[in-house]
């Protein structure tokens, strides 16, 4: 997929209040692999739109230079345990873009 265009990914979430965490991932074609973790602490639905620039490299990948987003292979949501205690809940996501802000 080619986001050279855009510079943000928006969605509306409903996070669960789990105090677990949520980590949003982009691979790119190279195998570069981008995050943005965010904390699902309250249950409030709302939109939220995270600008690429605050997506960082995990800790365990070694890659180097800047995220080419004319070449995006996948995007991935993983929920974890964060400061929360392993279980159940539900997410709920709709409207997934990238847009020009």
């Amino acid at each position: 997929m080619d986001w050279s265009e855009y510079d943000t990914l928006r969605f509306w979430f409903k996070p669960d209040g789990s105090n677990r965490n949520l980590t949003i991932q982009i691979q790119t074609a190279s195998g570069d692999y981008w995050d943005k973790l965010l904390d699902l602490s309250d249950a409030t639905a709302r939109m939220i739109e995270i600008p690429f620039n605050d997506f960082v490299r995990p800790s365990w990948h070694n890659g180097s230079g800047p995220m080419v987003l004319s070449s995006v292979a996948s995007l991935s949501l993983y929920a974890g345990v964060g400061a929360g205690s392993p279980g159940s809940g539900t997410l709920y996501f709709d409207s997934i873009e990238v847009i020009k802000s």
